[in-house]
């Protein structure tokens, strides 16, 4: 036997690695390789499946019951004997004991995730697995939220280590978010997916009160995220508490989670959202981004949650202001010491990004940074002078913003669209709405809400223009809790 063969055991059985068996794939090899084709790939170790004994399958693990061990970088959700990999320790819970849980949860009308056992035919419902663990399956459902389809490893490798605390809800978050965001028109898939969606909600609720674990808010973390998306997509008033209260249940957690870049694909998105909408709300958010020592590439934010830390001092000093009734003058001007960190902040991105990324996406990515920092600064202009006075100055910015927008609206394309871009936009849109609006129409086919929403921002610069024609006279971000209805996600 060859030193391949006795190795693998694959190529001689016909028998998948744990990878492959895993995910359904086909598993081969190329010539004398230790490794299958898609580990090789990867860069993961090749382990051959085991042959498992007869009997009772051990019991299905929940979130309630897990710890999750973070290691030292990301790997597949999937058995491995890496020891630096994530790794599911699950405590053990007798079969009696289950049934006694089970049934007191009933009894409070908590909504055990088995519903989705009931609709099991639907085409859609089969494919929920397929949006979740294949490569292309995932890149078609999270196309939206990312930057670019390179994100797709670590994003899916993440996603899937939490899928498997709760795989049960986090399948019916994901198949009533899909019937919305796909237009479903079948009048019972909707039935199914409203009483699908309102069960994954209360699951959040109840979750929020009960996280004893990193494993629970991880959970957590990654269900309200889901949550967002459906409920914008109703569209839901109440949305942005989705968010906002999924990050005061999981807060104390935070530090331990964002110690592992390997979760940023997860614990860095709800906190860039809640962060632009308290940035417009003239509020605190929930969690400040630490500064690391290392260079961060987010899906979402890119190489900028350095800059997103001095926004969160920006908020507090705004909404400080904005409590006490302080206005700028020249005497004293308490934007000063933020505005100084923000205009001198250089993005800095790692030596492989042009070599790891595409160049389009490492475009995006650093024109993004580029552009969240001048849209910061128009901010900060606007807090301390409202619209009519010094325009000139904030004129300069959103025409900066709009022209390096407009660059990225001519490279659209089908795969990764998740620019997170409106935050600027609409900024820029309020200093010059006719060219503002050129770009937004541009973005419309980026954007995952793509009806009626699509409209959210021309409408609240609408909104902002017949204020000052009728004589408003204040800043235009404090029209923005009457102005900007629903919720705003950049």
């Amino acid at each position: 036997m060859s030193a391949a063969t006795s190795t693998t055991g694959a190529i001689g059985q016909g028998a998948a690695c744990e990878r492959c068996h895993k995910y359904k794939e086909k598993c081969t090899y190329t010539g004398l390789e230790r490794s299958c084709v898609r580990c090789l790939k990867l860069k993961r170790e090749c382990v051959m499946r085991a042959k498992k004994r007869m009997g009772r399958p051990p019991v299905a693990k929940s979130a309630s019951s897990t710890i999750l061990d973070v290691g030292t970088r990301p790997v597949e959700a999937s058995n491995t004997h890496d020891t630096n990999a994530m790794t599911l320790v699950t405590r053990k819970t007798s079969s009696s004991k289950k049934k006694r849980q089970n049934a007191a949860a009933e009894s409070q009308g908590f909504p055990l995730p088995r519903s989705l056992f009931a609709f099991q035919q639907s085409p859609l419902s089969q494919n929920i697995k397929h949006a979740i663990v294949s490569v292309t399956g995932f890149q078609e459902f999270h196309r939206f939220f990312m930057l670019g389809e390179t994100f797709t490893s670590l994003y899916q490798s993440a996603t899937l280590v939490i899928y498997d605390l709760a795989p049960q809800v986090f399948s019916n978050a994901y198949y009533a978010t899909m019937c919305v965001l796909f237009d479903q028109k079948n009048p019972s898939l909707r039935d199914n997916e409203m009483t699908l969606a309102a069960s994954c909600l209360r699951h959040l609720v109840k979750l929020s009160y009960s996280i004893n674990s990193v494993g629970d808010a991880a959970v957590a973390i990654m269900l309200g995220q889901i949550m967002l998306v459906y409920n914008s997509l109703i569209p839901n008033p109440y949305t942005r508490t989705i968010t906002k209260g999924t990050l005061l249940a999981t807060k104390e957690w935070y530090p331990q989670l964002l110690k592992e870049p390997s979760f940023d694909s997860i614990t860095l998105a709800p906190v860039f959202v809640d962060t632009v909408d308290c940035l417009f709300r003239r509020e605190v958010p929930v969690v400040r981004i630490p500064v690391r020592n290392f260079c961060t590439v987010d899906r979402l934010m890119g190489i900028s949650s350095p800059l997103f830390s001095y926004i969160y001092d920006l908020c507090e000093v705004s909404h400080d202001c904005k409590v006490k009734d302080i206005a700028p003058s020249t005497e004293y001007d308490p934007y000063t010491d933020v505005e100084e960190r923000i205009s001198s902040w250089v993005p800095e991105w790692p030596p492989d990004l042009f070599t790891t990324f595409s160049p389009l996406e490492a475009t995006k990515i650093v024109a993004q940074a580029q552009i969240f920092r001048l849209g910061t600064l128009l901010i900060v202009h606007r807090l301390r002078y409202p619209l009519g006075v010094e325009d000139e100055a904030a004129g300069v910015l959103a025409d900066e913003i709009i022209l390096l927008l407009s660059r990225l609206a001519n490279h659209q394309e089908n795969c990764a669209t998740g620019l997170g871009l409106d935050f600027p936009l609409l900024v820029a849109m309020i200093e010059k709405p006719g060219p503002g609006s050129e770009v937004d129409e541009a973005f419309v086919p980026l954007r995952y809400r793509q009806h009626g929403e699509s409209r959210q921002l021309s409408e609240f610069v609408k909104y902002v223009t017949d204020a000052r024609s009728a004589g408003y006279s204040g800043l235009w971000l404090d029209l923005v809790h009457d102005g900007l209805h629903g919720v705003f996600i950049p």
